[in-house]
């Protein structure tokens, strides 16, 4: 997987997120291979979102990765997508808001309160 992440920033990204994407699939609900896969999936997540600016199959092969991060048992990957949230807030609107929408029934009392930090920032609210 940390072979696969230096890979994003070169001509081969969409075979590089394709098998990030093969290695991250789920059977039975849980991640089919081994649990080191999901740090280093988890520290691509900044090159993932830059990702998204380019648009065609890199930027949905990004969007599932990252939505992939949103369903994570461990709370490691939510948090971080909580975390990059007010960046994706500011570049990809609309699919940060349906991040926050599922996030926010997140179990982790850290992402419910960083996504609604974050989602009230967005509308102007208080945040309180």
């Amino acid at each position: 997987m940390r072979v696969l992440s230096r890979l994003l920033d070169t001509e081969v990204a969409a075979d590089a997120l394709w098998l990030m994407l093969h290695l991250y699939r789920r059977t039975e609900g849980r991640i089919a291979e081994h649990r080191n896969v999901r740090r280093p999936a988890v520290i691509a997540l900044p090159k993932l979102i830059s990702l998204l600016d380019g648009g065609g199959e890199v930027a949905l092969l990004a969007r599932m990765m990252i939505w992939q991060f949103t369903q994570e048992e461990e709370a490691i990957a939510r948090r971080a997508v909580a975390d990059e949230l007010p960046r994706l807030m500011a570049s990809h609107r609309d699919f940060a808001q349906q991040l926050a929408d599922d996030l926010l029934m997140d179990s982790d009392p850290y992402v419910r309160r960083r996504v609604w930090s974050v989602k009230a920032r967005a509308t102007g609210e208080s945040g309180s």
